[in-house]
């Protein structure tokens, strides 16, 4: 998708430290011990080691952890490397893009207007998009179930959602009407969708209607706001 959410883990570590010896039930993420939510220390050290591991030969640059059950952490580290060249390492409670976890938001968004009856799953694309060369018969359902035909294509170095979006349908796609291969394009497309059903642009779709709604107070479709950039 062509805009880029990041997220910032809420239950911070020093919450953590500062208050561990207070009453946990107050804070959003309480901090227990992994035997209250049914895991042991063991386990746990045996997963901290393995991505080290996985840091140490290179597999990993860097990575953050946090897990949850029950709404209860009980398990939250940072590892390897936030800038490689630098040697800056990953610090916990870290600013991350999200990447493809974006295609539930644009989902959920095509969801929310197909309850609302201002488009269906069975909706045909060229009804949006006469120009589209893609499969005639696929539809919105097709976009955001990896079924449109199209292979990867990742919306990197174009002008704009538009642009991607009318620059790749200009061709035919790959694979049949069906057939599973997972790629961007439809999420775009399903993106571009959106802001033509809507009149908002994806990213204040997301923000007005997903994002505030939820009180996702620290998950952004960018840019960043300037004090965290």
């Amino acid at each position: 998708i062509q805009f880029l959410l990041v997220f910032y883990f809420g239950a911070a570590q020093n919450d953590y430290t500062q208050n561990r010896h207070k009453d946990s039930s107050k804070l959003s993420f309480p901090y227990v011990s992994p035997e209250k939510v049914g895991y042991t220390q063991e386990q746990l050290d045996k997963l901290d080691n393995e991505i080290k591991l996985w840091v140490e030969t290179g597999e990993l640059v860097g990575a953050e952890l946090l897990l949850l059950k029950d709404n209860k952490v009980f398990f939250h580290q940072a590892y390897g490397y936030a800038d490689l060249e630098s040697g800056d390492k990953v610090e916990q409670n870290s600013l991350w893009s999200i990447k493809s976890m974006a295609k539930p938001f644009t989902a959920t968004a095509i969801h929310m207007l197909a309850e609302e009856g201002k488009l269906s799953l069975s909706d045909k694309i060229i009804q949006y998009l006469p120009n589209y060369k893609g499969h005639e018969n696929t539809t919105i359902g097709n976009l955001i179930s990896h079924t449109s035909g199209y292979k990867q294509n990742y919306g990197i170095g174009y002008a704009s959602l538009k642009d991607w979006i009318l620059t790749t349908t200009k061709f035919k796609p790959e694979y049949d009407l069906g057939e599973y291969h997972y790629s961007d394009i439809g999420f775009g497309l399903g993106a571009y969708i959106i802001e033509e059903v809507s009149d908002k642009t994806i990213a204040q779709f997301t923000k007005d209607r997903i994002l505030t709604r939820f009180e996702l107070k620290n998950t952004y479709p960018g840019p960043l706001p300037e004090s965290l950039s």
